[in-house]
């Protein structure tokens, strides 16, 4: 009997975790996303980091830009002026943190870059904005353009968005916090982008360090017991010391 009680109560634990896991639609990570989605994530930034991570916050937000930012110039083109927009459903996903993230990135490498957001560089409740047929006619760029336009946009469950803007765009990247879930609006906006321009990609934000890792690698501080737990995770059973080649 007691035999019995363990083994019910076993698989009665086992089983409640492995239905929360099949119903949870939190998108967390990049195989949840896909999962969800059927779209290969771009790339995830970290949320507020545990205690560890801290004194290396600047070294983590350098490795995440620059993979994100590695991806994206395969598809810019080179000599024009290339506009990015940061679309997300609701507020407070991180499309200031990123877009800031991201220049900084591009500046430091040596490229114009222009931030422009919706909270003062023109008026997403003005008839202007959704007349406009590309980003010169709401911003003044100048004789010499950027080489990249960073655009916030406003979140889309108040506001509407500028088809033609998404056209433009070499890319479109839209953001949604990692620890929520993705609903159907999300995907019928989602696939409205997608159907409008060219290039979209969910990118993760206020991602778990673990769900950040997935696609950078380990981030700093590395420990041998990280080591050794990373290629535990990766089931890399047999392989052999790291040897450094010319």
């Amino acid at each position: 009997l007691i035999l019995l009680a363990f083994a019910g109560a076993l698989i009665f634990i086992l089983g409640s975790f492995l239905v929360m896991e099949l119903m949870d639609r939190t998108i967390r990570d990049k195989y949840r996303t896909f999962a969800l989605t059927k779209e290969v994530a771009l790339g995830a930034f970290p949320g507020p980091l545990l205690l560890k991570y801290r004194s290396h916050a600047k070294e983590i937000e350098r490795i995440v830009s620059s993979y994100v930012a590695n991806r994206l110039m395969y598809l810019v083109e080179p000599g024009e002026m290339n506009l990015i927009n940061l679309i997300s459903k609701e507020s407070g996903e991180g499309r200031s943190t990123v877009a800031a993230s991201l220049a900084d990135h591009w500046k430091a490498q040596g490229f114009d870059v222009r931030v422009v957001s919706h909270h003062g560089d023109y008026d997403v409740n003005h008839k202007d904005y959704y007349q406009a047929t590309s980003v010169e006619q709401l911003i003044r760029l100048g004789s010499d353009k950027p080489d990249f336009v960073l655009m916030e946009h406003a979140p889309l469950d108040q506001n509407s968005i500028n088809i033609n803007l998404i056209k433009q765009a070499v890319v479109n990247i839209y953001l949604i916090r990692a620890t929520r879930a993705w609903t159907e609006v999300d995907n019928l906006m989602f696939h409205d982008i997608s159907n409008q321009g060219r290039n979209v990609f969910i990118l993760l934000t206020n991602a778990k360090i673990f769900a950040v890792e997935d696609f950078t690698g380990l981030l700093p501080p590395v420990s041998n017991l990280r080591k050794w737990a990373n290629r535990l995770l990766k089931l890399e059973l047999t392989s052999e010391k790291e040897t450094k080649l010319e």
